[in-house]
């Protein structure tokens, strides 16, 4: 049953990495404002995970950025 369970997940995790390419391919090139503003909600949502998970840090921050 173990078995079962990790497939799906894999192939959960192929699936949506195989969707994200897809739909990033077809994006246009971004500005500075669009790097400034992903670079901003990247550090405010590590901040935020480490804040919220407090067993982990390390991984609040992971999951939030």
């Amino acid at each position: 049953m173990k078995n079962i369970t990790n497939c799906r997940w894999l192939f959960v995790l192929v699936t949506f990495l195989f969707s994200l390419f897809l739909f990033t391919s077809c994006v246009p090139e971004t500005g500075e404002k669009t790097k400034e503003g992903a670079a901003i909600g990247a550090v405010a949502g590590a901040a935020l995970g480490a804040l919220i998970d407090k067993n982990n840090r390390w991984r609040g921050a992971v999951i939030g950025a």
